[in-house]
């Protein structure tokens, strides 16, 4: 009987110790699971930051080459015609909002509303200075777009840059 008391002990306790093993090993790994899928989600939500600031600084570069100064400094066209001049630069802004489309998946509904906006300001603008029956050269029409531009309080693209460095900023702060 000593010797089946013996057993049954050794059995109990290895039973126990088991038990306990098992369930400490489970709580191990299910803290080890979850500790890897918080630092997995918050490495995407890190990415998606990222991307996000990206796209931010892609914009206001849009907003920034689609600015009548700069953009006539860059497209320093050999076009005589004021007609050519402007098909130029209504196709190099829309070339850059097609460009930059994509980037709308980061932005509100209302911040991409703005950015079309102030394009298509741009292109109006372009298109109302370009009427004026007394432009006859390209060169003639270039300075009338810098004047005409420079005499604005303040221009749909100011608007929508100062209206992206607020959106950009609910996500820095």
């Amino acid at each position: 009987m000593n010797l089946l008391n013996s057993i049954l002990f050794w059995l109990v306790l290895i039973g126990g110790v088991g038990t306990i093993s098992y369930y400490l090993m489970k709580a191990y790994f299910k803290h080890k699971k979850d500790y890897f899928a918080f630092t997995q989600l918050y490495n995407q939500d890190k990415g998606i930051l990222q991307e996000r600031l990206q796209a931010f600084e892609r914009l206001m570069l849009f907003l920034d080459r689609i600015n009548i100064p700069q953009l006539l400094l860059r497209m320093a066209s050999d076009e005589t015609h004021p007609e050519g001049l402007t098909n130029a630069l209504m196709i190099a802004i829309q070339k850059e909002y097609e460009y930059n489309a994509p980037q709308q998946l980061y932005f509100s509904d209302e911040m991409w509303q703005i950015i079309t906006l102030a394009k298509d300001d741009a292109l109006a603008f372009i298109q109302e200075t370009a009427s004026d029956p007394n432009v006859t050269t390209a060169a003639q029409l270039q300075a009338l777009l810098l004047k005409n531009w420079g005499d604005r309080a303040q221009t749909p693209i100011e608007m929508a840059q100062k209206a992206l460095r607020k959106e950009a900023g609910l996500y820095l702060n």
